[in-house]
């Protein structure tokens, strides 16, 4: 069928390759039916998981879960400023579509908070948001125990206030190591937070980070650091063969943004493949986490994302 105006939406979200074989088609993409037809609740929530909480003697709040019978497994996107539809429906079209989304906005510039209150309550409950620290921390403070980090902190501790947002991402850069004294500043600064920063809407607040230094992100001390905080080592599964949780509560986040092979964009995949999807479900629920994020990062992530979601509807649907 030729793209026109009517079904631009599943033509830009047609794979280039003719290899990927998608089932994405308009009608299912834009309307309350496809909820209909598979259930508004989808079987990516059914995994039933208890939680509680702990305090810790820094005051950080560590939250846990009881694992159920199958992982839980969320789907989601990397911001949806690019989801091909009018401005006013892209996040509502995302909140219809996957889990969650990542909010990319905040890497960088800080939102208004009105702005953010407006995203809240343009999508259901149940649809989650993560949220991606600011560059000033990452890529130029570097997580220091400054004045400006901490007021960089508190800006977005409250923007995943409002958005009851479970997870704040930090990725850093491939050219930052991180040594023991970066990781004195990281555990000062970690230790310098009081416990009204960590909850949100009255649900903890984790952190996962993304160390793009490969010598840093598996280092030993580093993963010390990393246990003893809670916080997630975020990696990405279509590269990584092995995946990792926070300590104690147990929890994955995995940003995908595709191997070497394959339809290259600005440097990063369009789609992803089927033998690297299901690389990246494999790896996925391998860790037996009791709480899995996967953030799709690569150019065709809309297309993909739901994909995946739909791969594991139909692993997961009785036989």
């Amino acid at each position: 069928m030729p793209c026109n105006a009517r079904n631009s939406l599943s033509c830009k979200l047609r794979p280039k390759n003719p290899q990927v074989k998608s089932k994405i088609n308009l009608s299912d993409l834009c309307s309350n039916a496809y909820h209909r037809k598979i259930g508004k609740k989808s079987s990516l929530r059914s995994c039933q998981t208890n939680e509680s909480t702990e305090i810790q003697g820094n005051g950080r709040v560590i939250e846990h879960y009881e694992e159920g019978s199958h992982l839980n497994l969320m789907i989601g996107v990397g911001g949806w400023a690019y989801f091909p539809s009018k401005p006013f429906l892209k996040l509502r079209m995302c909140a219809e579509l996957y889990d969650f989304v990542e909010v990319n906005s905040t890497f960088y510039s800080i939102p208004s908070f009105e702005s953010v209150k407006k995203w809240r309550e343009s999508v259901p409950d149940s649809f989650e948001f993560t949220v991606r620290a600011n560059r000033k921390l990452t890529h130029e403070n570097h997580l220091r125990p400054t004045k400006e980090s901490f007021d960089l902190f508190d800006s977005l501790a409250l923007i995943c206030q409002i958005l009851r947002a479970r997870i704040l991402h930090f990725q850093f850069p491939a050219y930052f190591k991180v040594d023991r004294r970066i990781l004195r500043d990281w555990r000062d600064f970690m230790n310098s937070l009081p416990t009204r920063k960590m909850l949100g809407a009255n649900r903890p607040l984790s952190f996962a980070f993304e160390l793009r230094n490969q010598a840093s992100s598996h280092s030993q001390d580093v993963l010390a650091f990393f246990e003893d905080f809670d916080i997630i080592p975020s990696r990405d599964a279509s590269t990584e063969d092995e995946l990792l949780l926070s300590s104690r509560s147990k929890l994955m986040y995995t940003r995908v943004f595709g191997g070497s092979i394959g339809e290259q964009e600005d440097g990063k995949k369009r789609n992803i493949d089927a033998e690297e999807m299901g690389e990246v479900i494999r790896r996925a629920e391998r860790v037996h986490a009791a709480k899995g994020y996967i953030a799709f990062h690569n150019i065709g992530m809309y297309e993909d994302a739901f994909t995946m979601k739909e791969k594991l509807r139909m692993q997961k649907k009785p036989s």
